[in-house]
Parts: C-alpha cells; structure tokens; sequence
C-alpha cells in the first residue's frame, strides 16, 4: 500500500471560498451550508446556502433519504 493521498473529488475554489466565509462570518444567528457530491464532475458543490433558520427547520429542509455530515 502506498503513502500517497487518494483524491476522490475535488473541492472548486467557489466551494472553498464559501466554507471559509461561513467558518468566519459574525453572525450569530444559525445557519448552515449543505453540500453535495457531482458525481459526473467528480467534484464537491454549494447545494444550497441557509442563513437565520432553527434547527428544526433545517431538519425539515434535509432530505432524511441521503446521507449528512
């Protein structure tokens, strides 16, 4: 087995822009970032960008069928 790193999808540079905004933005309300997996690119997505939402919303908006992290 090798030391190398496997990369299975590659991450744009909109989605890293986009993780690090919401890793330091001040607000303090809750607000989450849901991502996905292109499978025919081979890459990560922005699904979609939720901001001022209650944990029980956003259950409401997850698809209970596909796996969250």
């Amino acid at each position: 087995m090798s030391g190398g790193s496997v990369n299975i999808c590659s991450v744009t540079t909109e989605v890293k822009q986009a993780l690090t905004e919401f890793r330091f933005r001040k607000a303090n309300n809750t607000a989450a970032l849901v991502l996905k997996v292109d499978r025919e690119k081979q890459e990560i997505i922005i699904d979609e960008k939720l901001d001022d939402l209650s944990i029980d919303q956003l259950q409401d908006i997850l698809p209970s069928h596909q796996p969250d992290m």
